[in-house]
């Protein structure tokens, strides 16, 4: 594993630890408006932002000038797969769509704060070097 990739892989667990917490403490509260598809966004957000930060920062050690093209081509792609994983969610759980809908938001919304987050931590460093 890339050096710079792990240290955002965990905490990028860590912040998809906290998120299970609170779905499941969502449950002990609201069980009547829970639903098991909850707890797998945060697991989803894990394993498809840890995948595209791999790749973006092999790009960047081939050559730093593909970064910008690159990383507009896989936040489309992302974006892509992202709409593609939430309309088969709302056909397919058309009983609690709207608690779906609103907790994928949320996370992606969560996630990608702090996917931008930590690429900035990472190109500011870099830049300083």
């Amino acid at each position: 594993m890339n050096t710079t990739a792990k240290p955002f892989i965990l905490r990028l667990l860590l912040l998809s630890i906290i998120m299970e917490i609170i779905g499941l403490a969502f449950y002990f509260f609201k069980p009547g408006f829970f639903s098991f598809y909850v707890l797998m966004i945060p697991l989803y957000f894990l394993i498809t932002l840890s995948f595209f930060h791999v790749m973006l920062l092999r790009t960047t050690q081939k050559r730093t000038q593909l970064f910008v093209s690159r990383y507009m081509l896989l936040t489309g792609i992302k974006l892509f797969v992202n709409l593609g994983i939430l309309l088969a969610l709302m056909f397919s759980l058309k009983d609690k769509i709207v608690v779906i809908v609103i907790n994928f938001l949320i996370q992606y919304i969560i996630y990608t704060a702090f996917e931008v987050r930590e690429l900035l931590k990472i190109f500011s460093k870099n830049s300083n070097e």
